[in-house]
């Protein structure tokens, strides 16, 4: 990549020649860096970004996983990376993707379902973990992942899931406090999914639950409702086989 060094003022021929020669994965990781410090700024000339995104898309290809893992790690948060940089960090194996995964807030939805797709549980994690997830990501969560993802996702108040989902993840799995548990506690919940969560849950976490002081009000209503129902339909019960 030909760089003439008089257009270059806080990007130097330096940093790609260190990039591009230097056998050291420290000294490339350094650069990486520097180069992410110094384009997160907004200081460059249009020049010099164009510089630091051509060595940003050269480092997504180091043979070496910590050099990727530091561009991905420094660059998490950047609002105006180009796409075809993010893609590339993102499709890239977990320890180099998690980072940009969970933080960014340029990753399309259908990127996330793809990601969701490929059943890699560290990245599912990642997406579980996102500031905000829209109803469609938190769907297919629900459809592609195993019990881990989904309760994170449960215990993320960004995570906006639908009704329908709510209903996928009840019926996936049946009779997991894990799963149950952490529903109670969101913020949002419809009525209809309360009442069929509490149904569902064992005796044992009905009573821990019950002695609780941090559910919202309307979970404790409808818990105290239905235990108060069951102990009389098992006293009906009971009842009426004495009688027999």
């Amino acid at each position: 990549m030909p760089v003439k060094k008089e257009a270059l003022t806080k990007l130097t021929q330096k940093d790609v020649d260190l990039l591009l020669n230097n056998p050291s994965v420290d000294v490339r990781s350094s650069t990486a860096r520097k180069v992410s410090e110094q384009y997160q700024l907004k200081s460059l000339t249009q020049k010099e970004k164009q510089i630091a995104e051509d060595i940003f898309r050269l480092i997504t290809n180091d043979v070496e996983i910590q050099v990727r893992e530091e561009l991905a790690e420094s660059l998490k948060t950047c609002t105006f990376l180009p796409y075809d940089i993010v893609q590339k960090i993102i499709f890239d194996v977990a320890a180099v993707a998690v980072p940009m995964i969970q933080y960014s807030e340029v990753i399309s939805d259908e990127d996330l379902v793809t990601i969701l797709q490929t059943k890699d549980e560290e990245k599912q994690c990642a997406v579980a973990k996102r500031h905000r997830i829209s109803p469609m990501v938190c769907d297919h969560l629900i459809e592609e992942s195993d019990k881990t993802p989904v309760i994170i996702l449960i215990g993320n108040q960004g995570a906006d899931i639908s009704e329908y989902s709510y209903n996928k993840l009840l019926d996936k799995f049946e009779a997991c406090d894990e799963i149950h548990e952490p529903i109670l506690m969101r913020a949002k919940v419809p009525v209809a999914i309360l009442e069929k969560v509490i149904t569902k849950i064992s005796d044992e976490l009905r009573k821990q639950l019950l002695t609780r002081h941090d559910l919202p009000v309307n979970v404790i209503t409808t818990l105290v409702t239905q235990t108060r129902e069951k102990a009389i339909l098992n006293l009906s019960e009971t009842s009426t086989e004495e009688d027999v």
